[in-house]
């Protein structure tokens, strides 16, 4: 019984640890920016100003929370701080995954990069609506389907249920 709690309360730490660390990183490249660095371990802003020094627009953020799409415009995004810092596509593809070594690998070089955001290409715009919009349809229709399924099995186990007391009644009615 006890196992699942302090499982729960080892992945809570590491998950801390590593917010933690990421955050460091982060913070130096907020500094560097003339941001607060503080930011960097306050969760919803530290992305918010993240997309905003990277695409110029930091309300860009709220699209990654859809499902689908928030992956691609997440990606979209470190692979442009990636080379926006001269690094390869694979540190964006790093960072992405695995932020917590990757952005000390970003700022590892000790030149200050000046971030200057750029108007976010149409490309990533479409590549993040398309699919996101893809997933929302096939959710509500993978519900609908469900929902269809579900009042099937209801009328069936209503249909059971009255011939079991239609069959109860006659068997009453007959003394058996």
């Amino acid at each position: 019984m006890w196992t699942d709690e302090i499982y729960l309360l080892a992945t809570l730490i590491t998950a801390i640890i590593l917010w933690i660390i990421s955050g460091l990183a982060v913070r130096k490249i907020f500094i560097h920016q003339g941001e607060n660095g503080k930011a960097a371990f306050v969760p919803i802003y530290r992305e918010f100003l993240l997309y905003y020094l990277v695409w110029g627009n930091g309300y860009l953020y709220f699209l990654s929370l859809f499902p689908v799409s928030g992956l691609i415009i997440r990606l979209f995004t470190y692979v442009k701080l990636a080379k926006i810092y001269d690094k390869s596509v694979w540190m964006g593809i790093g960072l992405f995954l695995y932020p917590f070594i990757f952005f000390h690998l970003l700022i590892k070089d000790k030149k200050e990069v000046v971030i200057t955001p750029v108007r976010l290409d149409k490309k990533v715009v479409w590549s993040t609506v398309i699919p996101g919009g893809v997933y929302i349809i096939f959710a509500i229709v993978v519900l609908l389907i469900f929902r269809i399924n579900e009042e099937q099995h209801q009328l069936e186990r209503e249909a059971r249920l009255e011939a079991h007391l239609n069959a109860v009644a006659v068997s009453i009615a007959n003394g058996e």
